[in-house]
């Protein structure tokens, strides 16, 4: 599968080319040696939606309209910096991991992590900026890929449900519910594409393939002869 990039005219793509290369260096000197190609596969994985794609695609690229990165454009910046703590310089870097808010969020997706993928919390480190942003690169090589479609739906919509909160512009969202509530919908999108009105009719071995992704003995969605659940626990 190709990695999903913006429509661009053949004018553009020298551009485009250049301000990769930016990118990659700007991460390199926080950090340290990227393989840069090996993280492509992981932005256009089918465990990721279209928008998801494009979210992560512009992530990795430093183009999502963060205020620092207006201003390296030329272009009108609103007085504006983060919306939850107040940070003036709005980075990428603050945005998905930097801002209080979001280093709370990442600690409870660790913990909701190490019992989705059944670890423990010495097989599951504290998560760094590298972690966040490039997928994991360690974790990655010790999955199954039951546990690495989870991970990376939930990464996915970890990354969407930051940038949602981002781009309200309202500090009352509050980012935990944001992301369970749209862990919900995409698991049950996932159930629906193999199931006909909620009823488990479908091919068995598709419901084996959900149930092993999503079911096991810890997780917190059921697979029930009336569809799926999930505990509020």
């Amino acid at each position: 599968m190709s990695v999903p990039t913006p429509s661009v005219t053949s004018g553009d793509n020298l551009r485009t080319t250049l301000e990769e290369g930016c990118a990659k260096n700007r991460w390199m000197q926080k950090l340290g040696e990227l393989d840069w190609q090996s993280f492509f596969p992981h932005v256009a994985s089918p465990s990721r939606t279209p928008i998801e794609q494009q979210l992560y695609w512009k992530l990795l690229h430093r183009r999502l309209p963060v205020n620092a990165y207006l201003k390296t454009k030329g272009n009108f910046v609103p007085n504006r910096g983060c919306v939850v703590c107040g940070e003036q310089v709005e980075t990428i870097e603050h945005v998905f991991f930097e801002c209080p808010n979001v280093q709370t969020f990442w600690k409870t997706f660790r913990i909701y992590m190490i019992k989705f993928l059944q670890m423990t919390e010495a097989e599951l480190p504290e998560f760094t900026l590298r972690d966040t942003i490039f997928f994991f690169p360690e974790l990655c090589k010790t999955l199954v890929p039951e546990e690495l479609h989870v991970l990376t739906v939930c990464h996915s919509v970890a990354l969407w449900a930051i940038w949602s909160m981002r781009s309200s512009a309202n500090a009352d969202v509050l980012l935990w519910p944001c992301f369970l509530s749209r862990l919900e919908a995409r698991v049950f999108l996932e159930y629906e594409n193999i199931c006909k009105n909620g009823n488990i009719s479908a091919d068995k071995e598709s419901i084996n393939t959900f149930a092993s992704r999503w079911c096991n003995d810890k997780s917190l969605v059921k697979l029930t002869t009336d569809g799926i659940i999930f505990s509020s626990s």
